[in-house]
């Protein structure tokens, strides 16, 4: 009863108001969005065969998509602010949908790199503005929001791919990607019927996105708090891109793994940052953001370096679920950096800063591959450590930055 009085507890206040519909289909988009993404490279072999290419285009494929995502967020959070947050994350979903049936009727490596870029773009609507409804219907809990809804993608990239694997081995490779559009299709209709619309700013004095300059929209996102939050989650995001593109590499080839060990073991870190973003949410509405960041960092500054020194696999086990710290980060970082923002550019300011970081971010894959090509795998994790001793040092100012305003809820 005490464990079932504890759930009801963290439930009840998410649930309240006419809320929980709008968290659970918000985090049913980010977990196709998310997922969808990962589904590419599970299914790459297929297009391999289906359209003769070699691992070098398909590599730059998923550049590409993930190039054109980041590239997306300011647009995205633009157009969540001038369009409403409601109306962004419905035509996210049903836009998704075409993306991904234009992959199924893919036929050639052009309109595969028509259907990746589409795909990216469409899925960056999605960014900024889940984050941004979060923040508006949970006042008080945005930290436990926005780390649900960042652990619901956590869950996509465990289950689509594979749900996705299984589907194409039996069937054809197209299947692994079809039955994905009913249910975007599902995620974007729930959002709108659940989703509050926009309040009306006829009355308001206060200046809208669309009546300010992009001079004027980065003065007022890039503040030091905003600054230094965006350093924050470019060292966290980087450390996340540099790991999870060689993890399983490394296992093989550091650690003696089998493949299909090291997938397990890959897998788990992603299970391991579904656990851990909720509760990195809950952390920082406990406990404030300094703090919460401060614990996460101080996990992956130890759990890096155990990785490279442990000889056991259950060494390697226990350091894989305490790597799962670094997910945290982000959830914590961006639902402070959310709040500090004015109402009227929230989208598009939290749109410039991840375009900022996603793209500083996406160097992370290609400094430890470089690395590791010169026989410094382990050494590139020691790398990823000391980020993360910045990341530790940089949240010691989040307090000094965070005027008296926001200093109650989040810090």
């Amino acid at each position: 009863m005490n464990v079932l009085s504890r759930a009801r507890t963290f439930v009840r206040p998410l649930w309240s108001h006419g809320r929980g519909p709008v968290l659970l289909f918000v985090a049913l988009g980010w977990l196709l969005t998310l997922g969808t993404r990962y589904v590419f490279p599970a299914l790459f072999p297929y297009l391999r065969t289906e359209l003769g290419l070699d691992l070098t285009t398909l590599g730059a494929l998923y550049t590409l998509l993930w190039a054109t995502y980041a590239l997306g967020q300011f647009p995205a959070g633009f157009v969540a602010d001038v369009f409403s947050v409601r109306r962004t994350l419905t035509y996210s979903a049903l836009l998704s949908a075409v993306a991904v049936l234009v992959v199924v009727l893919v036929t050639s490596f052009e309109l595969l790199v028509v259907a990746m870029v589409l795909f990216g773009a469409t899925s960056a609507l999605y960014g900024p503005a889940r984050f941004t409804i979060m923040s508006r219907i949970y006042p008080e809990y945005a930290g436990t929001a926005i780390g649900l809804t960042q652990a619901s993608g956590q869950l996509g990239n465990m289950l689509l791919p594979v749900v996705s694997g299984i589907i194409a081995t039996q069937f054809l490779w197209q299947a692994g990607f079809l039955y994905i559009i009913p249910l975007f299709l599902i995620a974007a209709t729930g959002i709108w019927f659940v989703t509050p619309p926009p309040v009306s700013t006829e009355d308001s004095d206060s200046e809208l996105a669309t009546d300010m300059s992009l001079r004027d929209i980065v003065t007022a996102t890039f503040s030091p708090l905003a600054l230094l939050l965006t350093a924050v989650l470019s060292l966290a995001v980087f450390i996340i891109q540099g790991l999870t593109a060689f993890y399983p590499t490394y296992l093989v080839e550091i650690k003696g793994f089998s493949t299909p060990t090291a997938a397990t073991v890959f897998a788990l870190l992603f299970a391991s940052a579904t656990v851990v973003q909720p509760l990195a949410g809950t952390l920082q509405d406990r406990v404030g953001t300094r703090r919460a960041l401060m614990i996460m960092a101080s996990v992956l500054v130890v759990s890096l370096p155990v990785i490279t020194l442990t000889t056991t696999f259950v060494g390697v086990l226990a350091a894989t679920l305490l790597l799962g710290g670094i997910f945290g980060t982000t959830p914590i970082a961006l639902t402070h950096l959310t709040k500090s923002f004015p109402d009227e550019i929230s989208g598009s300011g939290l749109g410039l800063v991840r375009t900022v970081y996603f793209l500083i971010a996406s160097t992370g894959s290609s400094v430890v591959g470089s690395m590791a090509d010169r026989g410094l795998f382990n050494e590139s994790f020691f790398l990823l450590s000391a980020l993360a001793v910045v990341i530790l040092v940089a949240t010691l100012f989040i307090n000094r930055l965070t005027d008296g305003r926001h200093e109650g809820s989040t810090s």
